[in-house]
């Protein structure tokens, strides 16, 4: 085996390792101009390294996306944090980011009244040694 290629093993063993742990995700999706990426990105470098509240809410990863003139905000965490996300609501932390962002983001559709109408939906979930997960009516036997 080349060491690329056990380069190549040793990342996918590791990211199974982790795939294990990290069990949770919520999507969110708004819009954003393109250019206001970089803004967007240096307010949670700021937020994330100042405050304690992605810990408090129990927030391991977060990741951000750009599609044209849509924003994607992938949380990753070891349980459901939905309910400590509204609760965080009234942090001052919290507050502050949030008006912060809405110079930037907006609504995707102007019906959305709560931060769960912009939590995308999953619908389908396949992973390696396990099949379908979620979605696809019956799975078959791999």
């Amino acid at each position: 085996m080349s060491s690329r290629q056990s380069n190549g093993q040793r990342l996918r063993d590791s990211s199974t390792r982790e795939e294990a742990v990290m069990t949770h995700r919520a999507l969110m999706v708004l819009k954003m101009n393109p250019e206001d990426a970089e803004r967007v990105a240096a307010l949670f470098a700021e937020h994330d390294s100042t405050t304690n509240l992605p810990g408090e809410i129990g927030v391991t990863r977060r990741m951000l996306f750009r599609f044209h003139d849509l924003y994607m905000h992938l949380i990753e965490s070891d349980h459901d944090i939905m309910e400590n996300l509204y609760r965080a609501r009234e942090s001052p932390a919290f507050q502050e980011i949030n008006d912060e962002l809405a110079k930037y983001l907006t609504r995707y559709t102007s019906d959305w009244t709560e931060l769960k109408d912009s939590r995308a939906e999953m619908f389908y979930d396949w992973r390696a040694g396990q099949g379908v997960i979620v979605g696809g009516g019956e799975a078959a036997p791999e």
